[in-house]
């Protein structure tokens, strides 16, 4: 865990939303829209092309799944 990264600090997996091996979801603290949602990957990458394939693949399912 980092202890500068705001979503390691802040975030608790809620078993209530979708969540997956490589990445969960949570409601967004300071939403743009109404049911505002964050998808977001369990380890630390520096962009989203620096993800790996699955863990790409398993952000991906889960924003269908949130939808």
């Amino acid at each position: 865990m980092s202890t500068d990264c705001i979503f390691c600090n802040k975030s608790k997996i809620d078993n209530n939303l979708p969540y997956n091996y490589n990445a969960y979801s949570r409601y967004d603290e300071y939403p743009v829209s109404p049911l505002h949602m964050l998808v977001i990957p369990r380890k630390h990458y520096d962009t989203y092309f620096d993800m790996p394939y699955e863990v790409k693949q398993d952000c991906i399912k889960l924003i269908d799944d949130v939808v």
